[in-house]
């Protein structure tokens, strides 16, 4: 898939998995809904590298790209 392709499904991931943080939170899961919250993150995080011609499959590559020296 193309970056135009790409960066509208990692979005849409992005807010599905925070909309699943803020019902988790509101219904006192606060553990399960940072790990959406952190999904959410890792998604968007994933369509700005694609904006950028990147891909990475690893959370570890996708943090470090984002804090270079730090993984």
């Amino acid at each position: 898939m193309n970056p135009q392709e790409t960066i509208p499904l990692w979005l849409a991931k992005a807010d599905d998995s925070l909309e699943a943080a803020r019902d988790l939170l509101a219904t006192g899961h606060a553990s399960v809904a940072a790990s959406r919250a952190y999904y959410a993150m890792f998604y968007a995080a994933s369509a700005a590298l694609c904006d950028q011609q990147k891909q990475f499959t690893k959370h570890a590559a996708v943090l470090s790209e984002f804090n270079p020296g730090r993984s």
